[in-house]
C-alpha cells in the first residue's frame, strides 16, 4: 500500500513539473504508474422551457382530424367552442351537444401544452367528460393546469350554448 502511495505521489510530482517550467525525466521502466480516468462530472438537466403555442394545423392535418370524427352537424348536433389559458397558452375545445344538452363529444383544438404531461390530460379529460356527462372531474396527476384548462374551456363552451356549467358539475 505504501509503495502504491509513493508511486502516486511521484506521478503527481512528475506531472506538476512541466507546469512549473521544469524538465521531466523520462519514466523509469521499472516504475509503472497506472492512470485511471476520473469520472466525468454529471450535468444537471436544463430547466424545462415553457412550450410555445402550437402552430395552426395545415389543411391536410385539419382534414385528417376532421375525417376521424363523425360529421356531428349532419347528425343534428350543435358545436360550441370554448377556450381557456393553460400551461403553454390557450387550450381550445369544441363541445358537441345534442338537442337535449347531452355531451356527445369534446374535441380538442389548438393548444400549446407539453407533449408529456399535457398530453396525459388531453388524452383522458375529454373522454371522461363524455363518459360521465360531467365537468366535475379530478385533474390528471402531473397535468393539473392542462386538466383545469380543458374543463374551464368546456364550461365556457357550455355557457356559449346557453347552458349552465354548474348543471354539469362544474365548479370554478
Amino acid at each position: 500500500m505504501k509503495r502504491a502511495a509513493a508511486l502516486f505521489i511521484l506521478a503527481g510530482l512528475l506531472l506538476a513539473l512541466p507546469a512549473c517550467g521544469g524538465k521531466t525525466a523520462p519514466p523509469s521502466p521499472t516504475a509503472a504508474v497506472k492512470e485511471t480516468a476520473a469520472p466525468a462530472p454529471t450535468e444537471a438537466p436544463a430547466p424545462a422551457e415553457t412550450p410555445a403555442p402550437a402552430p395552426e394545423p395545415t389543411p391536410a392535418e385539419a382534414e385528417a382530424t376532421a375525417t376521424e370524427r363523425p360529421d356531428w352537424e349532419s347528425l343534428g348536433a350543435r358545436l360550441y367552442d370554448g377556450k381557456c389559458k393553460g400551461y403553454g397558452g390557450y387550450v381550445h375545445v369544441t363541445v358537441v351537444l345534442d338537442e337535449s344538452g347531452k355531451i356527445l363529444d369534446v374535441i380538442m383544438g389548438r393548444h400549446g401544452e407539453s407533449e408529456d404531461y399535457g398530453d396525459l390530460a388531453i388524452d383522458v379529460i375529454p373522454a371522461k367528460i363524455v363518459e360521465t356527462q360531467s365537468l366535475g372531474l379530478d385533474a390528471v396527476t402531473g397535468a393539473t393546469m392542462t386538466s383545469e384548462a380543458i374543463l374551464q374551456a368546456a364550461a365556457n363552451a357550455l355557457t356559449e350554448a346557453g347552458l349552465d356549467p354548474a348543471d354539469y358539475g362544474f365548479t370554478p
